[in-house]
């Protein structure tokens, strides 16, 4: 479940006041001990003055249980999770317990698909689906309209909108990429951006929007170069995505060669370079018998491949 690897990895990373045994519960979780972190989460728990270190080990201890994805563990984390809104309702810890709460309605959507994977025609689990999708849902639209300016948010954006996109349903692929447009207006500094407009893409693809979807990768890497423009991000992925879609979904050969190139001269020792070259090759060719009339177009290129999304780039994140 790698989306939950990255709430563990990630999120807890650093919680609390710096009291060295919370560290070094987070330290144990992030590495998979997880009954070595329990028990030194309920230490600290048991042994600590602070509110919120109190809270962040219950919290983490919830975390502990969350990873086993079965109605045991996840029970026992919904116990902790309460208890931790409990001890620290309005602080620090408050966003992320939410979140996490909405994430456990999640894992048990993933195991709810999974039964009905193995019995197609269980109606009651078909029935547990729609309704587990449905308060999971609800639950990050929750976490995102009460905190609209925290990361938390903006992870609970993220969620949401896969959440729709998976329905595979026109309507919903609309819907968020609505979410995603409004999430880029509102948290335009968000490190989540890059990941909200991949989610863009495949919204596009449900809706069988090949132009769309190539200016939702094109803005993916926009996006990537403006948040840290000091970094020097592996960018061969992009590059290569933006080649193909500009070239088979689009018929944007002028894109597709920029991109190609691109991709040849920065990663010139990457596997798919000989995949790139021949694609030049390729466009070459079926222009040259474009032209000379031995086939037939089987797509309008469009001029440019430039993004037709909302400039995203122009908005100012809200003050914090």
């Amino acid at each position: 479940m790698v989306l939950l690897t990255a709430i563990v990895s990630g999120c807890n990373e650093g919680r609390g006041s710096g009291e060295p045994q919370l560290q070094q519960a987070w330290s144990l979780l992030r590495v998979g001990e997880r009954k070595s972190a329990d028990k030194t989460f309920e230490e600290v728990f048991t042994s600590s003055s602070s509110t919120v270190d109190r809270a962040w080990a219950l919290y983490g201890r919830a975390m502990t249980r969350i990873n086993e994805a079965d109605e045991k563990s996840l029970t026992e984390a919904d116990q902790f999770l309460d208890q931790a809104l409990k001890v620290d309702p309005d602080g620090e810890t408050a966003p992320w317990v939410l979140l996490a709460k909405a994430r456990q309605q999640s894992l048990r959507l993933e195991m709810a698909r999974d039964q009905l994977i193995s019995e197609p025609k269980n109606q009651i689990a078909a029935e547990q689906v729609a309704t587990l999708r449905e308060g999971a849902e609800l639950q990050y639209s929750q976490v995102i309209s009460t905190f609209p300016d925290h990361p938390a948010g903006d992870e609970a954006a993220s969620f949401f909108v896969t959440s729709l996109i998976d329905r595979n349903d026109p309507a919903f692929a609309t819907r968020a990429i609505s979410t995603i447009d409004e999430f880029a207006k509102r948290r335009n500094n968000s490190k989540w951006l890059v990941v909200m407009y991949s989610l863009r893409a495949r919204a596009d693809r449900v809706l069988n929007d090949a132009e769309g979807r190539l200016a939702s990768e094109m803005f993916v890497l926009e996006t990537i170069k403006r948040l840290d423009p000091s970094a020097i991000p592996d960018l061969s992925h992009s590059y290569f995505t933006i080649a193909t879609t500009a070239e088979f979904q689009v018929g944007d050969f002028t894109t597709a060669r920029t991109y190609y190139q691109k991709f040849i001269d920065e990663y010139p020792k990457e596997q798919r370079v000989f995949t790139a070259k021949q694609a030049l090759v390729r466009m070459d060719k079926f222009e040259a018998q474009l032209l000379a009339g031995e086939v037939s177009p089987v797509a309008t290129p469009v001029s440019s491949g430039a993004s037709t999304m909302p400039n995203a780039t122009t908005t100012t994140e809200p003050t914090r």
